[in-house]
């Protein structure tokens, strides 16, 4: 579903703003992301509803690590971590097979907000590696902490509102990908009909391989940072600070910004041990 709703947006951006020549416009890439997002939010605030309304059931039965301790905690809240983990995996593969289907002036301007990030990143890599030393673990942390912050306080004031940056993630790892597909498509071409899958496939991967020394902490702490945000801003719109819940889903909840921040440290440790050539 997440894979549909990214096709479908950007179907409608190239439709209603790429009639005539393509035009270099950062809003395009967060329009994207603002349609995207649209048709998700029932379907986000329905699972977090229900996982909370469950919550409430097993506090009646005792606290949450007494059944079951840390395993316990992720037996209880493991259908709504697949389904975080599942909508962040398709709305990336969703960017990623968009962006590279589209002719390539076309998706340098839909999506120039991503590659100017990226851009940016390979500057300041650059510089780094012309330097001779590694990027230092203490910026990337905070950066990553600011980021996480950011999210929880999306969360508050637009309610599930950390989902935004959650799919802008998504969609940073799906430009990400589309580089490596870009790049492979010309030793596919002579399969035919199977030449972009099979481009697609192995360009995905070879870009994952890249990505996963420290991204997959860093993309895990921030879908983890997701849920947390989620859980509490309905809880709070649900009134649940007048009932005796409240606790144990607040206990939940720094228990999850606890798991986040330690993959963070991991994640901008091996970052700053470790610049890919």
């Amino acid at each position: 579903m997440a894979f549909l709703f990214v096709a479908i947006a950007v179907s409608i951006t190239r439709l209603v703003y790429f009639q005539g020549a393509p035009k270099q416009d950062s809003l395009y890439g967060i329009f994207i992301i603002a349609l995207a997002i649209m048709p998700a939010i029932p379907f986000f605030l329905h699972e977090i509803i229900t996982e909370e309304k469950r919550q409430e059931f097993r506090c009646q039965r005792g606290s949450l690590f007494s059944l079951g301790g840390i395993l316990g905690f992720f037996t209880c809240y493991q259908r709504l971590i697949r389904f975080y983990g599942y909508f962040f995996i398709g709305t990336a593969l969703g960017f990623a097979f968009c962006s590279s289907i589209l002719p390539l002036d076309i998706s340098n301007a839909m999506f120039a907000v991503q590659n100017q990030e990226f851009r940016f990143f390979t500057l300041s890599s650059s510089q780094v590696t012309a330097q001779g030393n590694g990027l230092e673990f203490g910026d990337i942390f905070l950066h990553n902490l600011q980021v996480l912050f950011l999210m929880l306080v999306f969360s508050f004031i637009y309610s599930i509102g950390s989902i935004f940056l959650l799919v802008w993630n998504a969609s940073l790892v799906g430009i990400f990908l589309h580089s490596y597909i870009r790049e492979t498509t010309p030793h596919y071409i002579q399969y035919g009909a199977l030449g972009f899958p099979a481009s697609f496939l192995f360009g995905s991967f070879n870009g994952l391989m890249r990505l996963l020394p420290h991204g997959i902490f860093e993309i895990s702490a921030f879908f983890i940072a997701s849920i947390s945000g989620g859980i509490l801003s309905v809880a709070v719109e649900r009134r649940m600070y007048k009932k005796s819940n409240l606790k144990e889903i607040a206990l939940d909840v720094i228990f999850f910004l606890l798991i986040s921040v330690g993959l963070l440290a991991i994640g901008a440790w091996i970052e700053s041990s470790y610049l890919p050539t």
